[in-house]
C-alpha cells in the first residue's frame, strides 16, 4: 500500500495534496498481509477486495482529500473499516465502522481495478502469514457511522472493474462523477 493507516486506531491525520502511483503487490515470500496479496484465488478476496492500494484509510476520523490515486494493481482508495480495535489488554479502544467520516472529500481516483471502495477490513481469521504471525483475513465489512456521511467531489474514471464501491447503511455521494 502507499499510504497506509493500518490498525484502526489512526484518527486525526490529515491526508491532503497527496499522489500515489503504481502500488504494486510485494513478492510473495515478503507478504506482511493478507490485502498485500494479489496473487489470483479462489477466495472472495480477488474479486471483491483487489490487492493493493494506493491509500488504505483504517478509520473514517482522517481528514482525506484532493488526493490523487493512479495507477495501482488494486483500489485507489481503500475505506477498510475494522468493527472494534483493541489495546494490547483487550480493551475496545475504536470501533471504526461505527464512527463518523470527518473529511473524504475531492479525491481523484483513475486506472486501477476499484477506484474506491468502503469495505473489506482484516478480520478474525488468521491467515497463517509466516512473515506476520498477526494477520489476519480479509472480510466484509458494513460501514454503518450514526449519521449519514456526505462525501463531496470525488473523481473515479478508468478503473477496470468498479469506479465506487459502497457497502453500508447510506452515503450521500455529492457533485461525483464516476466514468469508463
Amino acid at each position: 500500500h502507499g499510504y497506509f493507516l493500518e490498525d484502526g486506531n489512526e484518527t486525526g491525520n490529515h491526508l491532503i495534496r497527496n499522489l500515489a502511483m503504481r502500488a504494486l503487490p510485494p513478492d510473495p515470500s515478503k507478504l506482511l498481509l493478507d490485502s498485500d496479496d494479489a496473487r489470483p484465488s479462489e477466495d472472495e478476496h480477488q474479486g471483491r477486495f483487489p490487492s493493493v492500494s494506493c491509500f488504505w484509510i483504517s478509520n473514517p476520523k482522517n481528514t482525506v482529500k484532493y488526493n490523487v490515486a493512479s495507477g495501482c494493481r488494486g483500489v485507489g482508495f481503500w475505506n477498510a473499516f475494522e468493527d472494534k480495535i483493541y489495546n494490547h489488554s483487550g480493551a475496545v479502544i475504536a470501533e471504526p465502522l461505527r464512527t463518523e467520516t470527518t473529511e473524504f472529500n475531492y479525491n481523484i481516483a483513475h486506472a486501477s481495478q476499484v477506484g474506491m471502495t468502503w469495505d473489506g477490513a482484516p478480520g478474525w481469521e488468521n491467515t497463517n502469514n509466516p512473515n506476520n504471525s498477526r494477520d489476519r483475513k480479509v472480510a466484509s465489512a458494513h460501514y454503518a457511522p450514526p449519521t449519514v456521511p456526505v462525501v463531496t467531489g470525488n473523481i473515479s474514471f478508468k478503473n477496470s472493474m468498479t469506479g465506487i464501491y459502497f457497502r453500508g447503511n447510506s452515503i450521500v455521494f455529492k457533485n461525483t462523477i464516476t466514468a469508463d
